[in-house]
Formats: C-alpha cells, structure tokens, sequence
C-alpha cells in the first residue's frame, strides 16, 4: 500500500493490482451485495461461489475460502471503494458487466429478496 502511495506521489502510474487483489475485491462487492439484507443465506452462498468458480477458474475449495475471507472482512469494515477502485481499473468492459450480473444474482437469490418482488 505503502508503495502505491509513494507511486503517486512521485507521479508515477500505480502499480497494477495483482490478480489476488482482484479475487479478494470480487469476492468482497459479491459478499456485500448478498449480505444487504443483514444475512447470507446458503442460495447467496452458492451464486457467489459459482461466480467466483466462473471468473476466476478456481478450484472450489479456494471460491470458498474466497468467501470465507469476505465475510471476515465484511464483519469487521466494509470498503466499497477499495474494491471497486481495483476492479475498476483492472478489469475490461466485458468483465466489468460479467460481474455487476454476479452482484445482481448474489443479491437476489435470495427467497427474502425475490419475496419482495
């Protein structure tokens, strides 16, 4: 982090955000969106690992301990920002809308959400 802010202050362009970072960032939007309501149900649970498992080409083991970390970061602070600045810039067009329809899946897969429709 340390090293990025050094980069602009020096008016260098930041370094690009490894592809770790983006996992974790992708894992993260998705994990906010799905515990909006308060909760993460077991649907929510699957459509974001199934997201992760399609974006990323990971094992299923490490979609869930993807997971796993997002929760633990969303109990403690939420920093949107920090997760849409990386993808933001990281990743594609293509890619930007393939994940904007994860969040809308991990979102409403939940039997709460679609009750309200």
């Amino acid at each position: 982090m340390f090293d990025r802010i050094r980069a602009l202050i020096r008016g260098q362009a930041p370094a690009a955000a490894p592809e770790h970072d983006l996992k974790h960032a992708a894992a993260g939007l998705l994990v906010e969106a799905a515990l909006i309501d308060g909760r993460m149900d077991p649907a929510e649970r699957r459509e974001i690992e199934a997201a992760l498992l399609r974006s990323f080409h990971l094992p299923a083991a490490a979609a869930a301990q993807l997971v796993d970390a997002a929760l633990e970061r969303a109990r403690v602070a939420a920093d949107f920002h920090g997760y849409s600045r990386d993808l933001n810039r990281e990743l594609a067009p293509p890619a930007r809308l393939r994940l904007i329809e994860a969040l809308w899946r991990a979102g409403g897969s939940s039997s709460r959400f679609r009750s309200r429709l």
